[in-house]
Parts: C-alpha cells; structure tokens; sequence
C-alpha cells in the first residue's frame, strides 16, 4: 500500500480545485473529457443520461486543455489512485483500484476510517468528510474540497459549516469525519512532528515493520513466527490488540496517532 502525507493528499486535491478545468460526472475519476470517453460517460448511469447532464458533458468535450469528470467520492479515489492530469491518459493518470486502495463507494470509505466523530473541534488535514450521499475531504482554514454539481458544477474549495462561515465561499455542514488508512497524520503527540500513518491489517511496509519492532522490542510483545517481516497479519493484529489493552488504549487492532503516542514514547 502506498501511504502518501496528510499534506501531500490535500495538496493533490487543492491543486485541482484550483488549477484544473472540472466537471461533476457521475462515476468518473478524472478521466480526460476527450475523444470515445464523451460517449462513454454520457451513456454511464441514470444521472448523466440526463439530457441537462449530457449536454453538460458534451460542451465540456475535447478542449485544450481538457476538462476532467469526477464525482464526489471518486475525486477522493482518483487522488488516492495516483491522478496527475496527464491528458493522453484514459483516466488523467489514475490506476484503477492501485496502492492498496479498493472501489467503494462513499459510505464504505467511512467505513474504513479511524477516529469517526461527529464533533468537529479536533479535524486535521486530509480527513474524510462525510454526509449522507455525498464526500469530501478537510484541507485546512476551515475549507474543504469537493466534487458536487452546485456552485461551481465541478472540484472546488467549499467553507466547513461545522466550523463556521469562510468569506468568499459557499458552505456546507457535514455529518462526520475520519481519518483515511491510506494517508499519514501528524502525531498528535506532544513534541512529535512526524507524520505518522494509521496501521491497519493487511498493510504492508516499513512502517509495519517498525511498529512490530517496537511491540517486541519495547514492550515485549510477540508478532509471531515471522518476526518484523513489514506485513500487518493476524499475528500482528494480535500483539496490536495485546499492547492496546496493556496501554489501556481502545482496542480496535488499529494503530493511530495516540497508539504512536504511546509507542514512541512522545
């Protein structure tokens, strides 16, 4: 899996925002409005078979540059799938279902995510915003960014409701937020500035193979016959939920920013 900063993602997704032609396309993940993907997205769901919708997608086609299609949730899988606007490709640059990353849709994705609240006071950057039918993702000031087909019709910078108005954009409340799997926070530890990334099972890397470190050699807590091989197994899973309840932590078998508090000792 290939985990990517909290800083990195919003970045990515601001820079769209900001210096791209989009489009709200149901079921498009930065494809390039361009040549056989017109028909293909104005003939893909119900919502873009709607004569406004095509229409839409039709006036946007084959400019130079390109206009790119995404919807809400899959602007959030584009990014996480590697889209870079490369216009010559069939969708922007982004590989579908890569870096660990499945297709799921909105409510799956909330799924995923550590540390869901519905109390807005301690969001950081990069977290995943979720309402009920639509996405986003927390980037800092109080902003968000989304794919939605009011306002600007396309990827835009959006006020967060929840933690006021922003002068000079419109403003949505959200229900929840979370933290991704597939992205690094900063440690919420005092003194700690590392971004640090959620660990879950069925990750894999030097990540993995720190902590396994620290579980065994730290706090004496075994990962298995396999040692520190960097693979989040059940083995793991196992040690993790042993530490969790030795550091009196919540046991959920993942490690987030307050289980690397503890393990590293900031």
């Amino acid at each position: 899996m290939n985990i990517m900063t909290s800083t990195e993602f919003t970045e990515k997704l601001k820079n769209i925002a900001l210096h791209y032609s989009t489009l709200y396309v149901n079921g498009c993940f930065g494809a390039p409005l361009v040549g056989g993907n017109v028909d293909t997205y104005c003939n893909y769901t119900d919502y873009n078979r709607r004569k406004d919708r095509t229409a839409m997608i039709r006036a946007a086609a084959d400019r130079n540059p390109p206009v790119y299609g995404f919807d809400c949730i899959c602007l959030i899988k584009g990014v996480l799938w590697g889209w870079n606007g490369e216009a010559k490709k069939i969708y922007g640059g982004a590989e579908y279902r890569s870096n660990g990353v499945e297709d799921m849709t909105l409510d799956a994705m909330l799924g995923v995510c550590t540390e869901v609240s519905d109390d807005f006071s301690g969001i950081v950057p990069g977290e995943y915003l979720w309402s009920k039918g639509h996405a986003g993702v927390y980037v800092g000031d109080g902003l968000a960014v989304e794919c939605t087909p009011s306002w600007k019709n396309g990827v835009q910078l959006t006020a967060v409701g929840n933690l006021g108005a922003v002068d000079g954009y419109p403003s949505r409340s959200w229900s929840k937020h979370g933290k991704l799997p597939y992205v690094s926070y900063p440690s919420k530890a005092e003194g700690c500035a590392l971004e640090l990334p959620v660990l879950r099972r069925g990750m894999t890397g030097e990540s993995v193979k720190a902590l396994q470190a620290l579980l065994i050699g730290k706090f004496g807590i075994s990962c298995g016959k396999y040692g520190t091989d960097g693979s989040f197994g059940p083995a793991t899973q196992e040690a993790v939920l042993a530490f969790q309840k030795q550091a009196g932590l919540k046991q959920d078998g993942c490690i987030g920013s307050d289980a690397w508090g503890v393990l590293l000792g900031v």
